[in-house]
């Protein structure tokens, strides 16, 4: 192997560099003894598979319920309009359905929000289920006030 034209020698490995660039055993820093950590927390032991977390009943049921007075809102909203349909029209018979079906749901959504309310109380359950049932319990029971309120005022007005 030639070496190009006009390149530095390279060093020799085998020599030792000068006094002022040496790193010498006296001159390292002086460092602690290794540092003691503080212990990792302990942890619990990991689940056996297939084993099965907390539950919380009480929330699945809020929610359960809670969907269940979404169905019924629904069923409500296509009883009204399958009635309104009809050649003959009765608005007694459309406030009498209206008013039954939203009673009940209003019931349902107001046992889901108590429902939710117990299970996202519950310490150490999962709020998953819970929370969801309350905030569906919540929203229903606003949704059937008004439609309370505004069957209530047909009535008046018809």
């Amino acid at each position: 192997m030639t070496t190009p034209p006009n390149t530095p020698p390279l060093p020799d490995p085998s020599a030792v560099p000068p006094q002022d660039q040496a790193f010498t055993a006296d001159a390292a820093p002086a460092y602690a003894a290794t540092p003691a950590y503080a212990s990792a927390p302990a942890h619990a032991a990991a689940p056996a598979p297939g084993a099965v977390g907390p539950k919380n009943t009480i929330g699945l049921i809020a929610l359960i319920v809670a969907v269940a007075t979404l169905v019924l809102s629904t069923v409500t909203l296509v009883s009204q309009a399958v009635l309104m349909m009809q050649s003959d029209y009765d608005y007694v018979l459309i406030n009498l359905v209206t008013t039954v079906l939203t009673s009940i749901g209003g019931l349902l959504s107001l046992a889901a929000v108590v429902l939710g309310a117990i299970g996202l109380a519950k310490k150490g359950a999962p709020k998953g289920a819970a929370g969801v049932g309350l905030g569906i319990g919540i929203a229903t029971v606003w949704a059937i006030l008004g439609n309370l309120i505004f069957s209530a005022l047909v009535s008046l007005v018809y």
